[in-house]
């Protein structure tokens, strides 16, 4: 058996982060220069955090079997989260949100 220092649960996200030619006004437009993603979440961001601090971390939870869900698992991979315990899901509910 794996044991941890701590096993993290909760929300994963993947952030979508524009770079715009300038921040518009009412009534004005601006237009995307470029964007990239970046994974993200409040539980999935600590437990990146613990890693990066030497904990032996590892995450837990259902990841859709989507492009996102592969971002994701290849997120923590990267950063030495342990995920064998995830369950794919092939059509998990997916929301977004824009904030401007």
């Amino acid at each position: 058996m794996t044991r941890f220092d701590v096993v993290g649960f909760g929300a994963l996200n993947v952030d979508l982060l524009f770079k715009v030619n300038r921040l518009a006004r009412a009534e004005e437009e601006s237009f995307i220069q470029d964007y990239t993603e970046a994974c993200g979440g409040s539980a999935a961001n600590t437990t990146v955090g613990l890693a990066r601090l030497g904990c032996k971390v590892g995450f837990i939870g259902k990841v859709a079997s989507d492009r996102e869900g592969k971002l994701q698992l290849d997120c923590f991979s990267a950063e030495g989260v342990d995920t064998r315990h995830n369950q794919s899901r092939a059509r998990e509910k997916r929301c977004s949100a824009w904030l401007c």
